[in-house]
């Protein structure tokens, strides 16, 4: 791609910038929201270290096509294809959708029967619930904050959408929306202006356009976008099966830093306001750090929030 576009191919190693390695220079930050980059500022930067400092620059953020073209498929897929297809290729559909999910046969089936019936029935959906996205919640988070959990904040756009949108076409809406969201400012030098080509408006309606059911093909997700950069520029480098995970580097990041998460997350707001159980969510840390994956997002999003608070009240690490 770097090739073909005439752009300067920069390697960059990821070990030496783990999560949770203290900056190397000392900013008043003011985040505008907790997420998940401000665990890897040393990594911020990295990346930063390899921008002109003397000269104007672009920053180009390839985030979004998770989000339009649906990473991992929707399981509700399955319903659009059934709603407007019928039975024709429906077992294709089937061991498609259990295939990315290592599923039986049978429950995609009967899970997908539920969403077909509010649909039929034109049943207005309701709105996302944290607690429905959530699939395992620890034990370490007290039912308080599950109690106290509001949706006053849902995007408008969940008011308008038709109660007859298609059950897979409308995660995919909700995926698009997720993606913008989770857009956050830039924080360190102040990387103005960057650009989300993913996210401008003719690549989402491109991205839209497709069923769901035809999202995902022969075991690639993200189908009709691999299939339009391989004929454009003549390559089969975005068929491969092969990406880079990152997982292994947070875990080390954890261990690498483990007083300092202990001190964030154990004698943090949410500890000493009794909303997480301190035991609890000290053995979780303990098991990230050797190699555990079990409730890695749930640690990261708290994380996230306590070394924000941190920020606002200047009690950095």
């Amino acid at each position: 791609m770097c090739q073909e576009t005439g752009i300067e191919l920069i390697e960059i190693d990821a070990s030496n910038s783990l999560p949770f390695d203290p900056p190397q220079q000392k900013r008043s930050l003011k985040p505008n929201k907790p997420f998940p980059g401000i665990l890897s500022l040393r990594w911020m930067e990295t990346i930063f270290d390899h921008t002109p400092s003397n000269e104007s620059f672009t920053l180009i953020n390839g985030h979004g096509s998770d989000h339009i073209f649906m990473r991992p498929p929707s399981k509700k897929a399955l319903s659009d294809y059934m709603l407007e297809s019928g039975a024709s290729e429906f077992k294709i559909k089937l061991n498609n959708i259990a295939h990315f999910y290592r599923e039986p046969l049978f429950s995609i089936f009967k899970e997908n029967i539920k969403y077909i019936l509010p649909y039929i029935f034109s049943i207005k959906k309701e709105k996302r619930n944290i607690k429905n996205k959530i699939k395992d919640i620890p034990t370490w988070i007290k039912q308080e904050i599950l109690q106290n959990t509001s949706n006053a904040f849902s995007h408008p756009i969940y008011e308008h959408l038709p109660n007859k949108i298609l059950p897979g076409k409308y995660d995919q809406v909700n995926a698009f929306y997720e993606g913008i969201a989770s857009i956050h400012i830039e924080m360190m030098n102040e990387a103005d202006p960057t650009f989300y080509p993913f996210l401008y408006q003719p690549v989402v309606e491109f991205a839209l356009s497709f069923p769901t059911y035809e999202l995902f093909d022969k075991g690639y997700d993200r189908y009709p976008l691999r299939k339009a950069i391989s004929e454009h520029f003549k390559t089969d480098a975005v068929w491969r099966r092969d990406k880079s995970q990152t997982t292994g580097l947070f875990q080390l990041g954890v261990k690498q830093n483990l007083n300092r998460v202990l001190e964030a997350c154990l004698e943090g707001n949410f500890v000493k306001q009794g909303l997480i159980d301190r035991e609890g969510l000290h053995k979780t840390i303990t098991l990230i750090g050797n190699g555990d994956t079990n409730f890695l997002w749930p640690f990261m999003y708290l994380a996230s929030a306590e070394i924000f608070l941190r920020y606002w009240d200047d009690k950095i690490l």
